[in-house]
């Protein structure tokens, strides 16, 4: 199927036409829920920035429905994502929206090439990181996927580089299947609010890796955790609280906010 949409591009454009999308939703309300809690949440996040400018980094964007959320509540987006069949899904669903840029790379901590390791089935799954398509390939994980053979090798370019090209974003989203920590190690500017995946306890150590990178930035940087849409502080806290609560997750794949 994936080779039959690439040879036909126009594929990408029913299937992820506005029409197609909603039609899908209303058989999947289960999803429809998420994606509505999701919306929620992030303009909870982003009222409560109250930041002077509405650029949004939106990096690992998968098929948009994110980035979709981040375009509806009015921001401008730049959408950086790797996987060549997500490229092509973003670019037919907001093909005539001016407010999105499609960045087709992926991000580390210098510009240069990296293979990347595309999954047989769950486009969600792409990576960077051979340890994540590792833990994928174990039939025990509840995502289970196998990965091409192809030895696929693309471009990388930086945040800072990003940065210089579209201006400071008010808010940067990091969605890279355990790259995270790569993807901070390129960036020098501190900026008001970023957010990194993170799944426990598999890459627990580079979690922590992550939240050290962000206090080297800026030694004022504050943290919370969101699960579910739901952050489990009121109010954000230090580095110690932070490292001792993600300390005792378990078996979860969460979000961690750091705020100046």
């Amino acid at each position: 199927m994936r080779k039959i949409y690439r040879k036909n591009k126009w594929l990408y454009k029913i299937r992820f036409s506005t029409f197609i999308i909603n039609s899908w939703l209303l058989f999947h309300p289960a999803i429809k829920r998420q994606l509505n809690r999701k919306r929620i949440f992030y303009l909870s996040v982003l009222k409560a920035l109250q930041a002077n400018n509405k650029l949004v980094f939106d990096v690992g964007a998968n098929e948009g429905f994110i980035t979709d959320i981040f375009l509806k509540l009015k921001y401008t987006v730049v959408a950086i994502e790797p996987g060549e069949d997500n490229i092509n899904i973003l670019k037919s669903r907001f093909k005539n929206n001016k407010n999105i840029k499609i960045e087709p790379f992926a991000l580390g901590k210098e510009e240069g090439t990296a293979r990347i390791y595309t999954p047989l089935k769950q486009h969600a799954l792409t990576t960077l990181s051979k340890k994540w398509k590792n833990i994928v390939e174990s039939k025990q994980h509840k995502n289970y996927d196998e990965f091409t053979e192809e030895e696929k090798y693309i471009q990388i370019t930086t945040l800072n580089k990003l940065i210089e090209k579209h201006g400071h974003p008010c808010y940067v989203k990091i969605d890279a299947e355990g790259y995270e920590y790569e993807i901070i190690k390129g960036l020098s500017y501190p900026l008001p609010l970023i957010s990194f995946e993170c799944i426990l306890p598999e890459f627990y150590e580079e979690t922590l890796d992550c939240l050290g990178a962000l206090i080297f930035i800026n030694p004022a940087c504050v943290f919370n955790i969101s699960i579910n849409n739901e952050f489990i502080f009121t109010e954000f806290t230090g580095y110690e609280i932070m490292q001792e609560k993600i300390s005792h997750l378990s078996n979860i794949t969460a979000e961690i906010f750091a705020k100046t």
